[in-house]
């Protein structure tokens, strides 16, 4: 039986997704109350962050500020159901630290990345978009239940296909075409879900300290690989693109201590050599083979021989 907790043991039994839940809930109330100021100097706008202003905060609360009451009521139930199971797997000090690179990452990488686009087309809309949400966020809870728990159903009561090692790129295929389709309410924030859904992958692939004897960093596992994010099909196509970019890496001096993953063995490789029956040769082409070995070893004697004798007549030289 599962025990009756009161709301003061819920908070103190998953403290990080009740902080991040009060957090979202005290942004919104203020941005409600501040209006149109109040959000200008919360959203992440590249010249008033690292431009004229300077509100360098807005990298971290860019990413826990929303303006509707949907999408932050669909937000608080992923943190409430989903970050707590993400939190109980990765410990509460190493899920705090994750929740913070990743969603400072979001803002630094995206007003980087605007930055980038400002240069090449010189279109100012770059300087002015405002980008805010808890996509960044949700993604990355959704990189930590692919990792702890991939085979575990997502809607046990509807269907037994959607697993939560599909929850990434579900989340990331929502957000895009909501983006495309000009849908603010689910794509606004549809950079922080790709920054968010790669570094936290990063992270837990290359940086977390497991908790086993080891304490080793990261997960090598052939299942937790880069392209195990987007469906087969595609797989064949990044891979390669995967690897080289880790390939550099090791080039450049990253990860020397890490060690390399087990060789890959597909499954019909596997029941192939497990079925495989002795050929059954043929005496004819034995007889063949072996008089073709004997009359190439006579060959080989016989120009030996003739080196030899080439060496005799040579004159030597005083």
């Amino acid at each position: 039986r599962l025990k009756k907790m009161s709301a003061v043991e819920l908070i103190l039994d998953r403290p990080v997704c009740s902080v991040v839940t009060g957090l979202l809930i005290i942004i919104y109330f203020a941005g409600l109350i501040g209006g149109q100021s109040f959000a200008e100097k919360t959203s992440l706008v590249l010249s008033d962050t690292v431009g004229s202003n300077f509100y360098i905060w807005n990298l971290f609360t860019a990413g826990l500020f929303e303006t509707n009451i949907i999408k932050i009521t669909f937000d608080i139930l992923w943190v409430c159901i989903l970050g707590r199971k993400a939190e109980g797997s990765m410990g509460t000090e190493n899920f705090a630290i994750y929740v913070t690179l990743v969603n400072l990452s979001c803002g630094a990488i995206t007003s980087t990345i605007l930055f980038i686009l400002y240069v090449i087309t010189r279109f100012e809309t770059y300087l002015f978009r405002a980008t805010y949400g808890f996509g960044g966020l949700s993604a990355a809870i959704s990189i930590v239940l692919k990792l702890s728990s991939p085979k575990e159903l997502l809607f046990p009561s509807l269907s037994s296909s959607f697993q939560y090692q599909h929850l990434p790129i579900l989340h990331l295929l929502i957000s895009l075409i909501s983006y495309i389709l000009g849908i603010d309410m689910i794509g606004l924030d549809a950079p922080f879900v790709i920054v968010g859904t790669y570094i936290g992958w990063w992270y837990l692939r290359f940086v977390h300290v497991r908790n086993n004897s080891e304490n080793t960093h990261g997960d090598n596992s052939e299942e937790f690989a880069f392209v195990t994010l987007f469906p087969p099909p595609l797989r064949r196509y990044i891979s390669p693109l995967a690897d080289f970019c880790y390939g550099v890496s090791i080039l450049l001096g990253f990860f020397k201590e890490r060690k390399p993953p087990p060789p890959r063995v597909l499954v019909e490789d596997s029941d192939r050599s497990s079925n495989k029956e002795p050929i059954p040769q043929d005496p004819v082409a034995e007889r063949r083979r072996a008089k073709a070995r004997e009359q190439l070893d006579a060959k080989l004697a016989a120009m030996a021989d003739q080196d030899e004798e080439w060496d005799d007549d040579e004159p030597s030289k005083a």
